[in-house]
């Protein structure tokens, strides 16, 4: 019984324990803010959930059908448990989809039409030396195209606005969209920023999750008509790209009127 009387003994708790509980309290609170905030009416059904992560997958789920959605491990609710609270607050958790160095020398994981429309545009990365990965994605892109097309292309290919302006208000339009996603220029953060990025300054306000909802529909609009001309592409690759060459050469091949402050100036 003694024994038993000694196991059961329990002391105060550590001034870490008690600090622990708080933050974690303090967390757990400012996560409700949040859910009182944009999803209010769900709040019960969120908080009935157990534990730091099945209740943010609860939240971001429900704040994805009216806003847009988190980044997948919030989605998921794959945080810490200790953790999870703070690592939502700290910033907004977007998905970010920005190609990046790695994601372009890697080519050949995408798919075939994504390939096509890359052989047409500038590489953003020729700047810094890398002029290899181009040659080894024309040589790539030639096994299907054929190298009699893909001899049509520019060495260095097309930077995007040259795309925009041959291009536009053509049926291949999207190829220039697909031009600033490689980029980095489609003014949308969901396209634009790698996970290299630092994003620390999309805090939860209205503001900030108003001006996300927008940038993440005119994401979803470049990557549908993106997504549209890749199809296209894959469907009948020598015949789209052919399409696409006359296009573009045909439109390089009209005269760019002059800006009025030139022809006044009479240069």
């Amino acid at each position: 019984m003694l024994q038993l009387a000694a196991k059961l003994r329990v002391g105060p708790p550590s001034l870490q324990d008690l600090v622990a509980r708080f933050q974690q309290g303090e967390a757990l609170m400012g996560f409700v803010r949040i859910v009182r905030g944009y999803v209010p009416e769900h709040e019960g059904e969120i908080l009935a959930n157990v534990g730091a992560g099945a209740r943010i997958a609860a939240f971001s789920q429900h704040f994805a059908e009216r806003h847009f959605p988190l980044d997948d491990n919030f989605m998921w609710g794959d945080v810490d448990e200790d953790e999870g609270y703070d690592q939502l607050m700290f910033f907004i958790p977007i998905p970010r989809g920005g190609m990046d160095w790695d994601d372009y020398q890697d080519f050949t994981s995408f798919a075939a039409g994504y390939q096509y429309m890359l052989a047409l545009i500038e590489s953003p990365y020729e700047a810094f030396g890398d002029e290899g990965s181009r040659v080894s994605l024309l040589d790539e892109v030639s096994k299907t195209l054929g190298k009699p097309l893909v001899k049509r292309i520019p060495k260095q290919g097309w930077p995007p606005q040259e795309l925009h302006r041959l291009l536009a208000g053509t049926e291949f339009e999207a190829v220039a969209l697909f031009a600033d996603e490689v980029w980095h220029d489609t003014g949308t953060v969901f396209l634009d920023c790698t996970y290299d990025e630092d994003l620390s300054g999309l805090d939860w306000d209205r503001e900030t999750v108003e001006y996300l909802t927008e940038c993440y529909e005119k994401a979803q609009v470049y990557e549908r008509l993106v997504h549209e001309m890749r199809e296209r592409l894959e469907d009948d690759p020598r015949g789209v790209m052919l399409q696409v060459l006359d296009t573009l050469e045909r439109a390089a091949a009209i005269p760019q009127a002059k800006p009025l402050v030139e022809v006044f100036s009479g240069n």
